[in-house]
């Protein structure tokens, strides 16, 4: 999932198999940084219960975040109503141009 820098983002983790492991956080869910390197900057967050119920905060994920910094998303594709506006601007310039031979 690409992450634009400078932007915060939030992740829901969920398990219906196992019980996912946190710690009690001491600081502010959103705002305390409980881990970071010079890409990125994980924070407190905001455990519920399995029915999203009730909230506790702040909590921290006791667990591993994976990541390879610096991939750019990839680049955006023409659709086909891009190619068929570009098909017809180069078919408007090529008969403008055969017209305006046509007239001398």
């Amino acid at each position: 999932m690409p992450l634009a820098a400078g932007n915060t983002y939030a992740l829901m983790i969920r398990s219906m198999s196992i019980d996912l492991a946190y710690a009690n956080g001491s600081g502010t869910a959103g705002v305390t940084v409980v881990a970071s390197d010079a890409n990125l900057r994980v924070l407190e967050g905001t455990g519920a219960d399995g029915g999203l119920a009730s909230n506790f905060t702040p909590r921290q994920l006791v667990g591993e975040v994976r990541y390879t910094p610096g991939i750019a998303p990839p680049a955006a594709v023409p659709t086909l109503g891009q190619w068929s506006l570009m098909l017809m601007a180069l078919l408007l310039g090529a008969a403008a141009f055969g017209h305006s031979r046509r007239r001398r």
